[in-house]
Formats: C-alpha cells, sequence, structure tokens
C-alpha cells in the first residue's frame, strides 16, 4: 500500500469523525465504512474493506479504523479462529537502509536458562546494561551486573504477592524491562559476584545494605515504534517485549517465529529479549534475538522472528494479548549509559547570590536537604573518587553539593531520620523529617524537595542569613526565575523546610500516622536541571521523566532501606524486654541468639545489640535491649549503620534512648571468612562526641594473632573465643566451630569483633550465603 496516499487519514479530524463510539452498532458501522471511503480511495483499501459493508466479518466492524492506520500490506488481512481467540494478522514492512542492519552478534554470556522462573526482564535488562556499558567504554571490560538484585528488590509488593500464591516456592514475577531499568537508574546494581545469589531465596532475604552498589544507567526508552529500535540497535542491542504462543515458540529451530498460525493457538505470556541484530529475507524483516530458555529453544539460544507482522486479537477465552493492532514485538526498550546523558545542575538561585559552601547555616541547611531528602547516597571509593547512586535528579543535585564541599557523611551522621512523607496528591513533592544531633544546629526540620512552583506556593519565608517574611515583590521574582530556567528547557526543583518542636514529634506507634506539615516553609532555592538525552517523543516512554514518577520510586526505596520495628514488636510499658546478649550470663547459659520473630530484622538488632554490650561494657551497666526505633544504612566496601534504639534499666525499669553506629563488611560473606563487626558510636542520646577513627595500634599484639587457647572472658576488653554453634533452621547438619576475636582500642563506644576461621565440627563446614549470624544459634 502506498504511504504517501495515506498519511492524511492519520489525522485527529478523522478519528474524532470515525470513532469506535460509532461502530458500536450495525449502522453505526456502516456510516464509519462510508466515512473512510470518502477520505480514502477504494484501491487503497484493505481489500476486506473493499467488500459491500454486509460481507465484512462482524468482529472487524469495532476495529476498521485501526486496521486501516496500520497499513495492511497489499491490502491483505488474514482472520482465523484459534483455540482460545479469534486474531486478526496482517504484514506491515519495513525497509531499513542495508547500513542500518547493525550486527552485534553472538552475546560473551552464556544463554542463560530461566525454567520456571518469571525473570526474563531481569536476565535481559541486566546482561543489556553491562553490554552497553562495555560497547560505550563505561566499564573496560564486559561486566556482569546483577539481575537477581532486580527481582529482588524492583518491585517488592508483585515478589511478596507471588511468594504467597505459590505458597512460598517463588517470588519472581512478569514486570516490564523499562520499570527495571528505572529501578537501577535510583539505585544502581552491584556486580554478580558480589551479590552472589540466585533464584528464589525462600529463607532469609538478602539486605541491598550489605553489597556494593554501581551507578550504572542515566537513561532508558520503550517505544513500539520498529523504526526507532532500527535506530537505537545502531548503538547497542535493544532489548524487546514480543508474544508467546504456543505450540509455535517451542518449535522455532531454525525457522522464523510470527505468533499464531493454527487454530491450536494459545497465547501464554510476554517475554522479553534481546535483539541482536536485523536482516531482510525474501522481503520479511527479520530480528535475530537471544533467548533466555536455554539452549534448547531456537539454535542454541538464539532465533528469529518476523518485525513486519502486526496482530489484533478480536475475542478470547484465554490471556488477553493484542488487544488493539501491535506488531508481534509489542514494545521494545534501550538504555543510555554514556555519561554526556547523564543530567545535571545548569542553573541555581539562592536569595541574595549566597555563595554555597562557605561554613554557614543556609549550605549546611542544603546540604542537609539535598543529603536527607533523597533516597540516593555517595560512596568513596579507596581512591577518593565519589560514586554517586540515585535517581537522575538526585544524582545532579548531589553531585551540586559535593563540589561545593558537602560531607555527604558527616551530614548523615548529624541528623537522624524520622520519617518521609507519603506522596502528596500530585505526586510531584516529597517530605523528610530529621532532628539534629549537633549541639550548634539542634532541632527537628522538615525538609521539602519537588516542583519549583508546587513547593514556592506553600513558602510564606525566604532564608537570607535568617527566616525572613517573603513579599509578593519577591514571590513574583521568584516565579520569573522559575519561568527563565523553563525556557531554557530547565526542569525546575525547589528545596524549602520548616522547623517543628522535639514535642510535637508523634512517638514510635503513632509515627506512621503522622502527615508532615506543608505550610509556611522557609525557601532555600532553586535548581535548574538540564536533560541532555534524547527528546521525548509522543509514542516514547522515557524512565523516571517526571516529578511524580522519580518521587513514587524514591518513596519506595526508603521504606526499604529505613527500617522500622512494626508496632506489634515496640514494646508495652509493662512489656519485658530481652536481654540475651547485652547479659553475659544469659550469653553463657547457651539462649539462642536469634529469635524466630527476628528474622527480617535480624541483622539490624544484632547491630543494635552489638552497640548496647559496648555501652555495658564500657560504662558497667547491665542494661536491656528494647527495639530499633530508627535506622539509617550507607555502604561501600562496608556498610555504615546509624541506628536509634531503645533500651531499659532492669533495676527500676525506666527507658532511655541510646544512639550506636556500627560498621560492618560483607565482602566475602559466602565463606565467612574475615567478617568483622565494628562499633563507633555507643552513648545516650546526644551525650557524646562522636570519633570514627580505629585506633589499631592502642590494640594490644597478642590479640593481632589467634591465640592457641580458648579464652572465655566475655567481659574482657580483649579477647579471643573459641564458639561452637548448631544449625538453627537444620539441626540434622551437626555442629560446627569458628574462632571469633573481640578488641578495643580503648575509646569510647569502639568495640570491633571479627571472625578469623570456621572450622567445620561433626560435618564439613558450610557458611551460609546470607549473614553468617544470621541463622546460628550459639552454644
Amino acid at each position: 500500500m502506498d504511504s504517501k496516499n495515506m498519511d492524511h487519514i492519520s489525522s485527529p479530524v478523522l478519528r474524532h469523525t470515525v470513532t469506535r463510539g460509532e461502530c458500536s452498532s450495525s449502522q453505526g458501522s456502516t456510516d464509519a465504512l462510508a466515512k473512510l471511503r470518502s477520505y480514502i480511495p477504494l484501491e487503497k483499501m484493505p481489500k476486506v474493506l473493499q467488500k459491500p459493508f454486509e460481507e465484512i466479518p462482524q468482529m472487524l466492524h469495532p476495529h476498521l479504523l485501526d486496521i486501516i492506520l496500520h497499513r495492511p500490506e497489499n491490502g491483505e488481512i488474514f482472520s482465523f479462529k484459534a483455540k482460545k481467540g479469534t486474531f486478526t494478522v496482517w504484514a506491515n514492512f519495513v525497509r531499513p537502509k542495508k547500513e542500518d542492519c547493525k550486527n552485534w552478534e553472538k552475546s560473551k554470556f552464556p544463554v542463560q536458562n530461566q525454567g520456571k522462573h518469571q525473570n526474563c526482564w531481569s536476565i535481559g535488562g541486566s546482561e543489556h546494561i553491562s553490554e552497553a556499558r562495555e560497547i560505550h567504554h563505561i566499564d573496560e571490560k564486559l561486566t556482569s551486573y546483577s539481575g537477581q538484585f532486580l527481582v529482588d528488590f524492583a518491585d517488592p509488593a508483585r515478589a511478596k504477592e507471588v511468594f504467597l500464591k505459590t505458597e512460598q516456592k517463588h517470588y519472581c514475577y512478569p514486570y516490564p524491562c523499562i520499570y527495571g531499568m528505572e529501578y537501577a537508574m535510583a539505585y544502581g546494581m552491584p556486580k554478580t559476584d558480589d551479590w552472589g545469589h540466585t533464584g528464589c531465596h525462600t529463607q532469609v532475604l538478602p539486605s541491598k545494605s550489605h553489597v556494593k552498589l554501581h551507578h550504572v544507567l542515566n537513561d532508558a526508552r520503550a517505544f513500539s515504534d520498529v523504526r526507532k529500535a532500527i535506530h537505537y540497535l545502531q548503538t547497542q542491542p535493544i532489548l524487546a517485549q514480543i508474544g508467546i504462543f504456543k505450540p509455535e515458540f517451542g518449535r522455532i529451530g531454525n525457522g522464523v517465529y510470527r505468533g499464531p498460525t493454527s487454530v491450536h493457538s494459545v497465547f501464554s505470556a510476554w517475554h522479553q529479549v534481546s535483539i541482536r541484530f536485523i536482516t531482510v529475507e525474501n522481503g520479511e524483516l527479520i530480528a535475530h534475538c537471544r533467548n533466555s530458555h536455554g539452549e534448547e529453544r531456537g539454535l542454541l539460544g538464539y532465533f528469529k522472528a518476523s518485525l513486519d507482522i502486526m496482530l489484533l486479537e478480536l475475542c478470547t477465552s484465554g490471556v488477553p494479548s493484542y488487544t488493539v493492532p501491535t506488531r508481534l514485538f509489542k514494545m521494545f526498550f534501550c538504555g543510555e549509559v554514556r555519561s554526556e546523558y547523564e543530567r545535571k545542575v545548569e542553573e541555581h538561585f539562592i536569595e541574595g547570590g549566597h555563595q554555597v559552601g562557605i561554613s554557614d547555616y543556609i549550605s549546611f541547611l542544603i546540604f542537609e536537604g539535598i543529603c536527607h531528602n533523597t533516597s540516593g547516597s555517595v560512596i568513596q571509593l579507596e581512591d577518593g573518587e565519589n560514586v554517586i547512586i540515585g535517581s537522575p535528579t538526585n544524582r545532579a543535585l548531589l553531585k551540586w553539593a559535593l563540589k561545593r564541599d558537602m560531607s555527604f557523611t558527616s551530614i548523615k551522621s548529624e541528623s537522624m531520620f524520622i520519617k518521609r512523607s507519603g506522596m502528596d496528591s500530585s505526586m510531584e513533592c516529597l517530605g523528610t523529617a530529621v532532628e539534629c544531633k549537633n549541639t550548634s544546629r539542634p532541632g527537628v526540620r522538615i525538609h521539602w524537595k519537588g516542583d519549583a512552583n508546587k513547593i514556592l506556593e506553600q513558602c510564606t519565608q525566604v532564608y537570607n542569613k535568617s527566616s525572613l517574611p517573603m513579599s509578593e515583590t519577591e514571590r513574583e521574582a521568584f516565579k520569573a526565575v522559575i519561568d527563565n530556567m523553563v525556557a531554557q528547557e530547565l526542569r525546575c526543583v525547589a528545596l524549602a523546610f520548616t522547623t517543628i518542636a522535639n514535642e510535637d514529634v508523634p512517638s514510635q506507634k503513632e509515627i506512621k500516622n503522622w502527615i508532615l506539615p506543608k505550610g509556611g516553609l522557609v525557601l532555600l532555592g532553586i535548581f535548574g536541571i538540564k536533560n541532555p538525552c534524547r527528546p521525548v517523543e509522543d509514542d516514547e516512554m522515557q524512565a523516571l521523566a517526571t516529578f511524580e514518577e522519580e518521587n513514587k520510586i524514591e518513596a519506595r526505596g526508603t521504606e526499604e532501606e529505613t527500617k522500622e520495628i512494626p508496632d506489634d514488636n515496640v514494646p508495652d510499658d509493662n512489656q519485658e524486654c530481652s536481654s540475651y546478649v547485652t547479659d553475659s550470663s544469659a550469653f553463657l547459659a547457651g539462649e539462642k541468639i536469634k529469635p524466630e520473630q527476628w528474622r527480617y530484622y535480624y541483622d539490624t538488632d544484632l547491630c543494635a545489640r552489638l552497640g548496647l554490650y559496648c555501652y555495658n561494657l564500657q560504662k558497667g551497666t547491665v542494661y536491656d535491649f528494647g527495639f530499633v526505633r530508627t535506622l539509617y544504612t550507607g555502604y561501600d566496601s562496608f556498610s555504615k549503620s546509624f541506628i536509634t534504639l531503645e533500651a531499659m534499666n532492669p533495676a527500676d525499669r525506666s527507658r532511655f534512648t541510646l544512639e550506636t553506629c556500627v560498621k560492618h563488611n560483607y565482602e566475602q560473606v559466602t565463606s565467612g571468612l574475615g567478617l568483622w563487626w565494628e562499633t563507633h558510636i555507643c552513648r545516650v542520646e546526644g551525650s557524646e562526641e562522636a570519633d570514627y577513627e580505629w585506633d589499631d595500634g592502642a590494640v594490644n599484639d597478642y590479640y593481632k594473632e589467634a591465640e592457641k587457647e580458648p579464652s572465655d572472658k566475655l567481659n574482657a576488653a580483649n579477647a579471643i573465643f573459641y564458639i561452637t554453634f548448631e544449625c538453627v533452621e537444620d539441626p540434622t547438619k551437626g555442629r560446627y566451630r569458628a574462632v571469633l576475636r573481640k578488641t578495643m582500642d580503648g575509646k569510647p563506644g569502639h568495640m570491633r569483633l571479627e571472625i578469623l576461621a570456621p572450622m567445620s565440627g561433626t560435618v564439613a563446614f558450610e557458611w551460609p550465603a546470607s549473614s553468617p549470624a544470621a541463622l546460628f544459634s550459639f552454644r
């Protein structure tokens, strides 16, 4: 069909004139067809529509316009009734230039077999990112990033739903690649070797605070136009979503997959594959794809599929599939890794032209707002380089602040996270409540970040050396600043805050229902962020393109990273507190380290209890552990957890709040060798200054080498323990032994625990892949 004579029928006028509603009856369909024929010469109509109206299959009537708009080649339309539905199939040819047919050949990765797991999207997405980073020289060599990590964290709600539905056998789930890429953009990914675990783990779920994450992606697109797929394929392999029809998909072999072809065809599922290159064979555009169903499918895991085939499902008694005219490849996906496509702060406006970065209060407030009102993080490598993880907007703000000498770690440690807001109705602003413990900047502050116009509407003050009322003249000036940034096609973000009294902060049991105050804000600054990525066209979806999308995924990430113990685990005033690890007599009596109900929060509880144990040891107290109130975890080659916990004096049952900071390495978690925990803060809330530097020279040399005789001096400052333990999950595995060293450098709040050597007992030693203490009870 000559496309030049068809362009005018895509006009909104025709779409308005010939609507599906007008095709809902026989008379309406007759009128609609008559209008179509008045726009299009009869010889240009699909052959089936050149017939008298009464001879056109009735099921096609509601879809006449859509079929014509998708231009059946040579006017040929083929309809047939399959096992669970009726389909209309036709061809819509695309003719790329020969030079556009870039061949990326076979992947260096071995073909994976997902088996019964619904994780083709994470396999394809992770390999796509890995290959793109090598192709564009971001990584010096092909580096595997963990697809399992995406399954574990991209959508916990879906994982939980599947986990319960499959009776705890699986938590993998079907998911569009674009959503997996969005998560990778916002939170980074670990390397496969660092993540370790694969498959649907049904025991203790892993924590991402235990692993080093990498920024891997700057942009991602989803689109349906095959011409754009050809365009993106020039720079790297792309991903695609294709419909699986049985029995055809299982019988591909060396043939070409074209979807449903017989009365036995049944739609099964959507499947994500990697397109390596395209060819034209016998006039048909063919995609050469990499599968994730093992080497037995197609030719050693690779197969061919038609890019010309169009499908329309007219009716079905099974799973709905192609409900509107769509190519066999329903969607295409492409991730952008190149640094030149990263968003950055192009302009910023601070009242009075203030130079952010000097040691003053407004700089601190801006830095505090950027650090805490984000799910992003800053990791400092051994060579001093900063790796920034976060959504595109958060990364831009963090990079801007770091250039102005912001110390991410110190600000995080000075201010304790209290609560992240639920999203507001427009999803365009996000708030975070924090309490600063620095004696020169104390107080509880609510920081807001979001669309500049929305934030400005809530501001009644502006900060210029102090909080001052905002006049209407100043408000209009701020609006002009925003308009100027918008005119330059910059995304405008504003930061603002308000303060509240400590007594206005709800209790732990009430805090989840607390709505953060949003009115009467103090404006801190306006930022214009440039998006250098390709313009987004009408039929494209750009990952995390709006405040709404970024804030949704950021709010979800905060729930994952900031764990609050459920209300059921917060003790009432009359409830007893546990003394299992803070009391040496309980430890020596052989009480279990891990009560069953602590399974999900065990790593957090362990770090909190180590801090309390150190406090008791140094202060000579015997306080009991109550519960964890708040947690913030940062990570590099080790994790650093800032924990606020509640404890109780058993003598008079008085309660108090304790703060601790615990560093923990997880790099060798699969073997258990070289693991250590190190406390840096163990104090009553706000009572002492923190010292993060460990004085290795203060430790007696005797305790730097494993001693030959066991030590049972639990309350000694330095000791080496030989511990025998049993596996709680499977007692039949027998007993195990380990050597653990405890040392102190003499500084308040400092204690180090190190696992020196795991040893087998009655069976060969096997250390679990999760936290080495997480599955065991000490004896």
